[in-house]
């Protein structure tokens, strides 16, 4: 029997979805935290504009085998304004894990159908946050002579590997790097009483606590904290029910809340998503402290792997043993002359300012 695909336009259409979309979601192991349907529910309500939803449901013989969370977008590309139907994303989200089962992802066809299902023609597709030569990369590459893929933007993601513990891994970094890690707790541990508490989602008390202490860092005096305008909505009901595997944690100097961390803990991995402190103990480098008591508390408790989720900064990179690349793709049906221009545009233009650098 052949599969079906049907496009829902309204995330409430979804409701009869969650069972099979977190069955989804857990084959693919530690990211279910960001592919489950509570995380997504919190992701529409907060990010999606009104009618733009495009939740694609694809089943074989009555069963869900896929689901694509997206949305249709009009998106502006020098002179010309694209129908783009884009993965359900921002910068909140670290990396793109469709939920499809193995065979969809060896499907070489199976993007055309995708966007045939759309109720408007599609000029483009968007998804970001793809680790290259993963399995997403290699869908994506696999789909022949029908789409020309092109990467808007690579970046790098760290990762720390600790198989035989934390103090194993110190032994083997740079005398530097383990008298700055030693300095640092003694500096402050002379000043404050250092206190160290680990939270689950869904308390209210530390979701009270995380918002005053959040309003007090950096993020949100620039517009970009947990609580800020653009994303208090999707932060209050994310953390407001009980996630699997999550956890909030807080540093205290002399029982006060001075730093936080968002991370999830699953066997012998640990994600660590978002991380901030209060401004006024910079010179302390409260961050850097939490980061040390997690990954000692972690430590102990079997996990070797940290993935450092975000940006690039200068202690992701001191701590890291290990990175992977992953891309922005914006991906061009070989069908249409616009989309065809605008690929053959995009490649030109890089193409010129590749050359320009190597001149100058």
């Amino acid at each position: 029997m052949a599969r079906s695909i049907e496009v829902l336009c309204t995330w409430e259409r979804t409701a009869s979805l969650e069972e099979d979309w977190n069955r989804l979601a857990a084959e693919k192991g530690i990211w279910f935290s960001f592919t489950n349907y509570h995380w997504f529910a919190c992701w529409y309500d907060a990010f999606c504009p009104q009618g733009a939803a495009r939740i694609v449901v694809i089943r074989k013989q009555g069963e869900v085998v896929g689901i694509i969370p997206g949305l249709h977008v009009r998106k502006r590309i020098g002179p010309f304004t694209l129908s783009c139907f884009a993965y359900a994303a921002n910068g909140l989200t670290p990396n793109t894990v469709l939920m499809l089962d193995e065979r969809l992802m060896q499907d070489e066809g199976l993007l055309q159908e995708v966007l045939a299902a759309m109720p408007e023609q599609a000029d483009m597709l968007e998804v970001p946050s793809v680790t290259a030569d993963g399995a997403e990369w290699r869908l994506l590459n696999s789909q022949g002579q029908r789409f020309s893929l092109f990467e808007e933007n690579r970046y790098t993601s760290y990762s720390v590997d600790m198989p035989e513990g934390l103090q194993r891994y110190l032994d083997g970094r740079s005398a530097r790097f383990r008298k700055e890690f030693r300095h640092r707790f003694n500096k402050v541990s002379k000043e404050f009483e250092i206190g160290f508490e680990v939270i689950p989602f869904g308390s209210e008390s530390g979701l009270e606590r995380l918002k005053s202490l959040s309003g007090r860092t950096w993020q949100e005096a620039n517009g970009s904290g947990l609580f800020s305008e653009k994303y208090a909505r999707f932060f209050q009901r994310l953390l407001s029910e009980p996630v699997e595997n999550c956890y909030l944690a807080f540093l205290l100097l002399n029982g006060v809340d001075a730093a936080f961390a968002l991370f999830q803990s699953d066997g012998d991995t640990l994600i660590s998503y978002k991380i901030g402190f209060d401004a006024v103990y910079k010179a302390w480098s409260p961050g850097e402290l939490l980061r040390r008591r997690i990954y000692e508390t972690s430590s102990e408790a079997g996990v070797r792997r940290y993935l450092l989720l975000g940006g690039f900064t200068e202690s992701k990179k001191a701590w890291a043993t290990d990175t992977e690349e992953l891309v922005n793709y914006w991906i061009f049906p070989n069908r249409g002359c616009k989309a065809r221009f605008v690929y053959q545009a995009l490649n030109a233009r890089r193409k010129l300012k590749a050359l320009y650098e190597a001149r100058n």
